[in-house]
């Protein structure tokens, strides 16, 4: 894609298409062969601002903007999915699928929204924080959330409590990935946490993480852990 700035999320689709999501300049799709594809206010998309995305097992894109909501881009339309109370105008910053097909949206400000055969949920008031910046879940298809100010929770049937050993855990957690042998591993404000039963640890040395927020995680086949860095 020609004169991209600040590019948000990379991920690849089950169709070998790369999805580039960017601040200002919407979302594009590079097939294999061929021009790159943009969606953007212009076209359909409902902000330039792209903070997540994710596809589903029908090759629908769930895409989470900054400002403007969720979207759904399929391949004849770009439409906007939005909760009854609009997310009261906040911005989705995750979004995750859990093993049933539910779609779990966290927001700066509104909560988590959870979206189960067409019937949206929204848990607000009892959560520590309505500023979910991560979502994901884990194996057994609990999701887990991280928030900003508010630790890491754990979802206990309709109800999410923070686990054991993260009580006085409060650093913001921007992004979760369950890896293997049950460790999750946490990016924070302030470096990436491996957590595995109750200890959090930090990964490297406190001078070298100090100033690195970790946005995204992944897991390779060999079981090596990539990390993004905010402005690193």
């Amino acid at each position: 894609p020609p004169n991209l700035t600040t590019t948000t999320r990379l991920r690849e689709t089950c169709a070998g298409e790369v999805i580039v999501g960017t601040i200002d300049r919407g979302l594009w799709l590079v097939p294999p062969v061929g021009d790159p594809q943009n969606f953007s206010r212009t076209n359909g998309l409902s902000a330039n601002w792209v903070a997540d995305v994710v596809e589903d097992r029908e090759g629908n894109l769930w895409v989470g903007t900054a400002s403007g909501g969720l979207n759904v881009l399929s391949a004849t339309e770009c439409e906007v999915w939005e909760p009854p109370d609009r997310g009261n105008g906040m911005p989705a910053l995750c979004v995750a699928t859990s093993v049933d097909d539910t779609l779990w949206i966290g927001t700066e400000g509104a909560g988590l929204y959870r979206l189960r055969d067409g019937e949206w949920t929204r848990y607000s008031s009892e959560l520590p924080s309505k500023f979910v910046w991560s979502v994901a879940p884990d194996k057994t298809g609990r999701i887990w959330a991280g928030t900003w100010g508010g630790g890491l929770l754990q979802q206990a049937e309709d109800q999410f409590v923070v686990p054991s050993g993260m009580e006085q855990f409060k650093t913001p957690i921007t992004a979760i990935l369950h890896g293997t042998s049950n460790v999750v591993w946490l990016g924070t404000r302030s470096g990436l946490r491996r957590f595995q039963a109750g200890v959090v640890q930090l990964v490297g040395s406190s001078e070298t993480a100090a100033v690195q927020g970790v946005r995204a995680i992944a897991e390779d086949a060999a079981g090596t852990i990539w990390f993004g860095i905010m402005g690193g």
